[in-house]
């Protein structure tokens, strides 16, 4: 993808973006409210983090990495109480980005 050749099944429209971690991926071409690029569920995954607002992709992040409630409430400066509720706010806006994208 990251050749400058066009995607010949899709002509001109393939756009490649590059995530945090340096790795190419497609991004959604959306035309219309159609989208006319597509991508794989894990580019889907990289594009809706990336969009996602900081605090709420570093809970997941952190909390994919295992670590405790306790640790993500210092790191983000919450009331350990509240972990629970971030997470569950984040899951809801990823979901939606990621919905944004197909």
């Amino acid at each position: 993808m990251g050749s400058g050749e066009p995607d010949r099944a899709l002509g001109n429209r393939s756009i490649v973006g590059v995530t945090p971690d340096g790795a190419e991926a497609a991004v959604p071409l959306v035309v219309g409210g159609k989208v006319v690029v597509d991508m794989s569920e894990d580019e889907r995954d990289r594009w809706a983090m990336v969009r996602l607002p900081f605090p709420y992709a570093e809970a997941l992040r952190l909390r994919a990495a295992g670590i405790g409630d306790e640790v993500i409430a210092q790191i983000l400066a919450l009331d350990v109480t509240a972990v629970g509720s971030v997470l569950a706010i984040a899951e809801v806006k990823l979901a939606a980005i990621r919905d944004r994208g197909r």
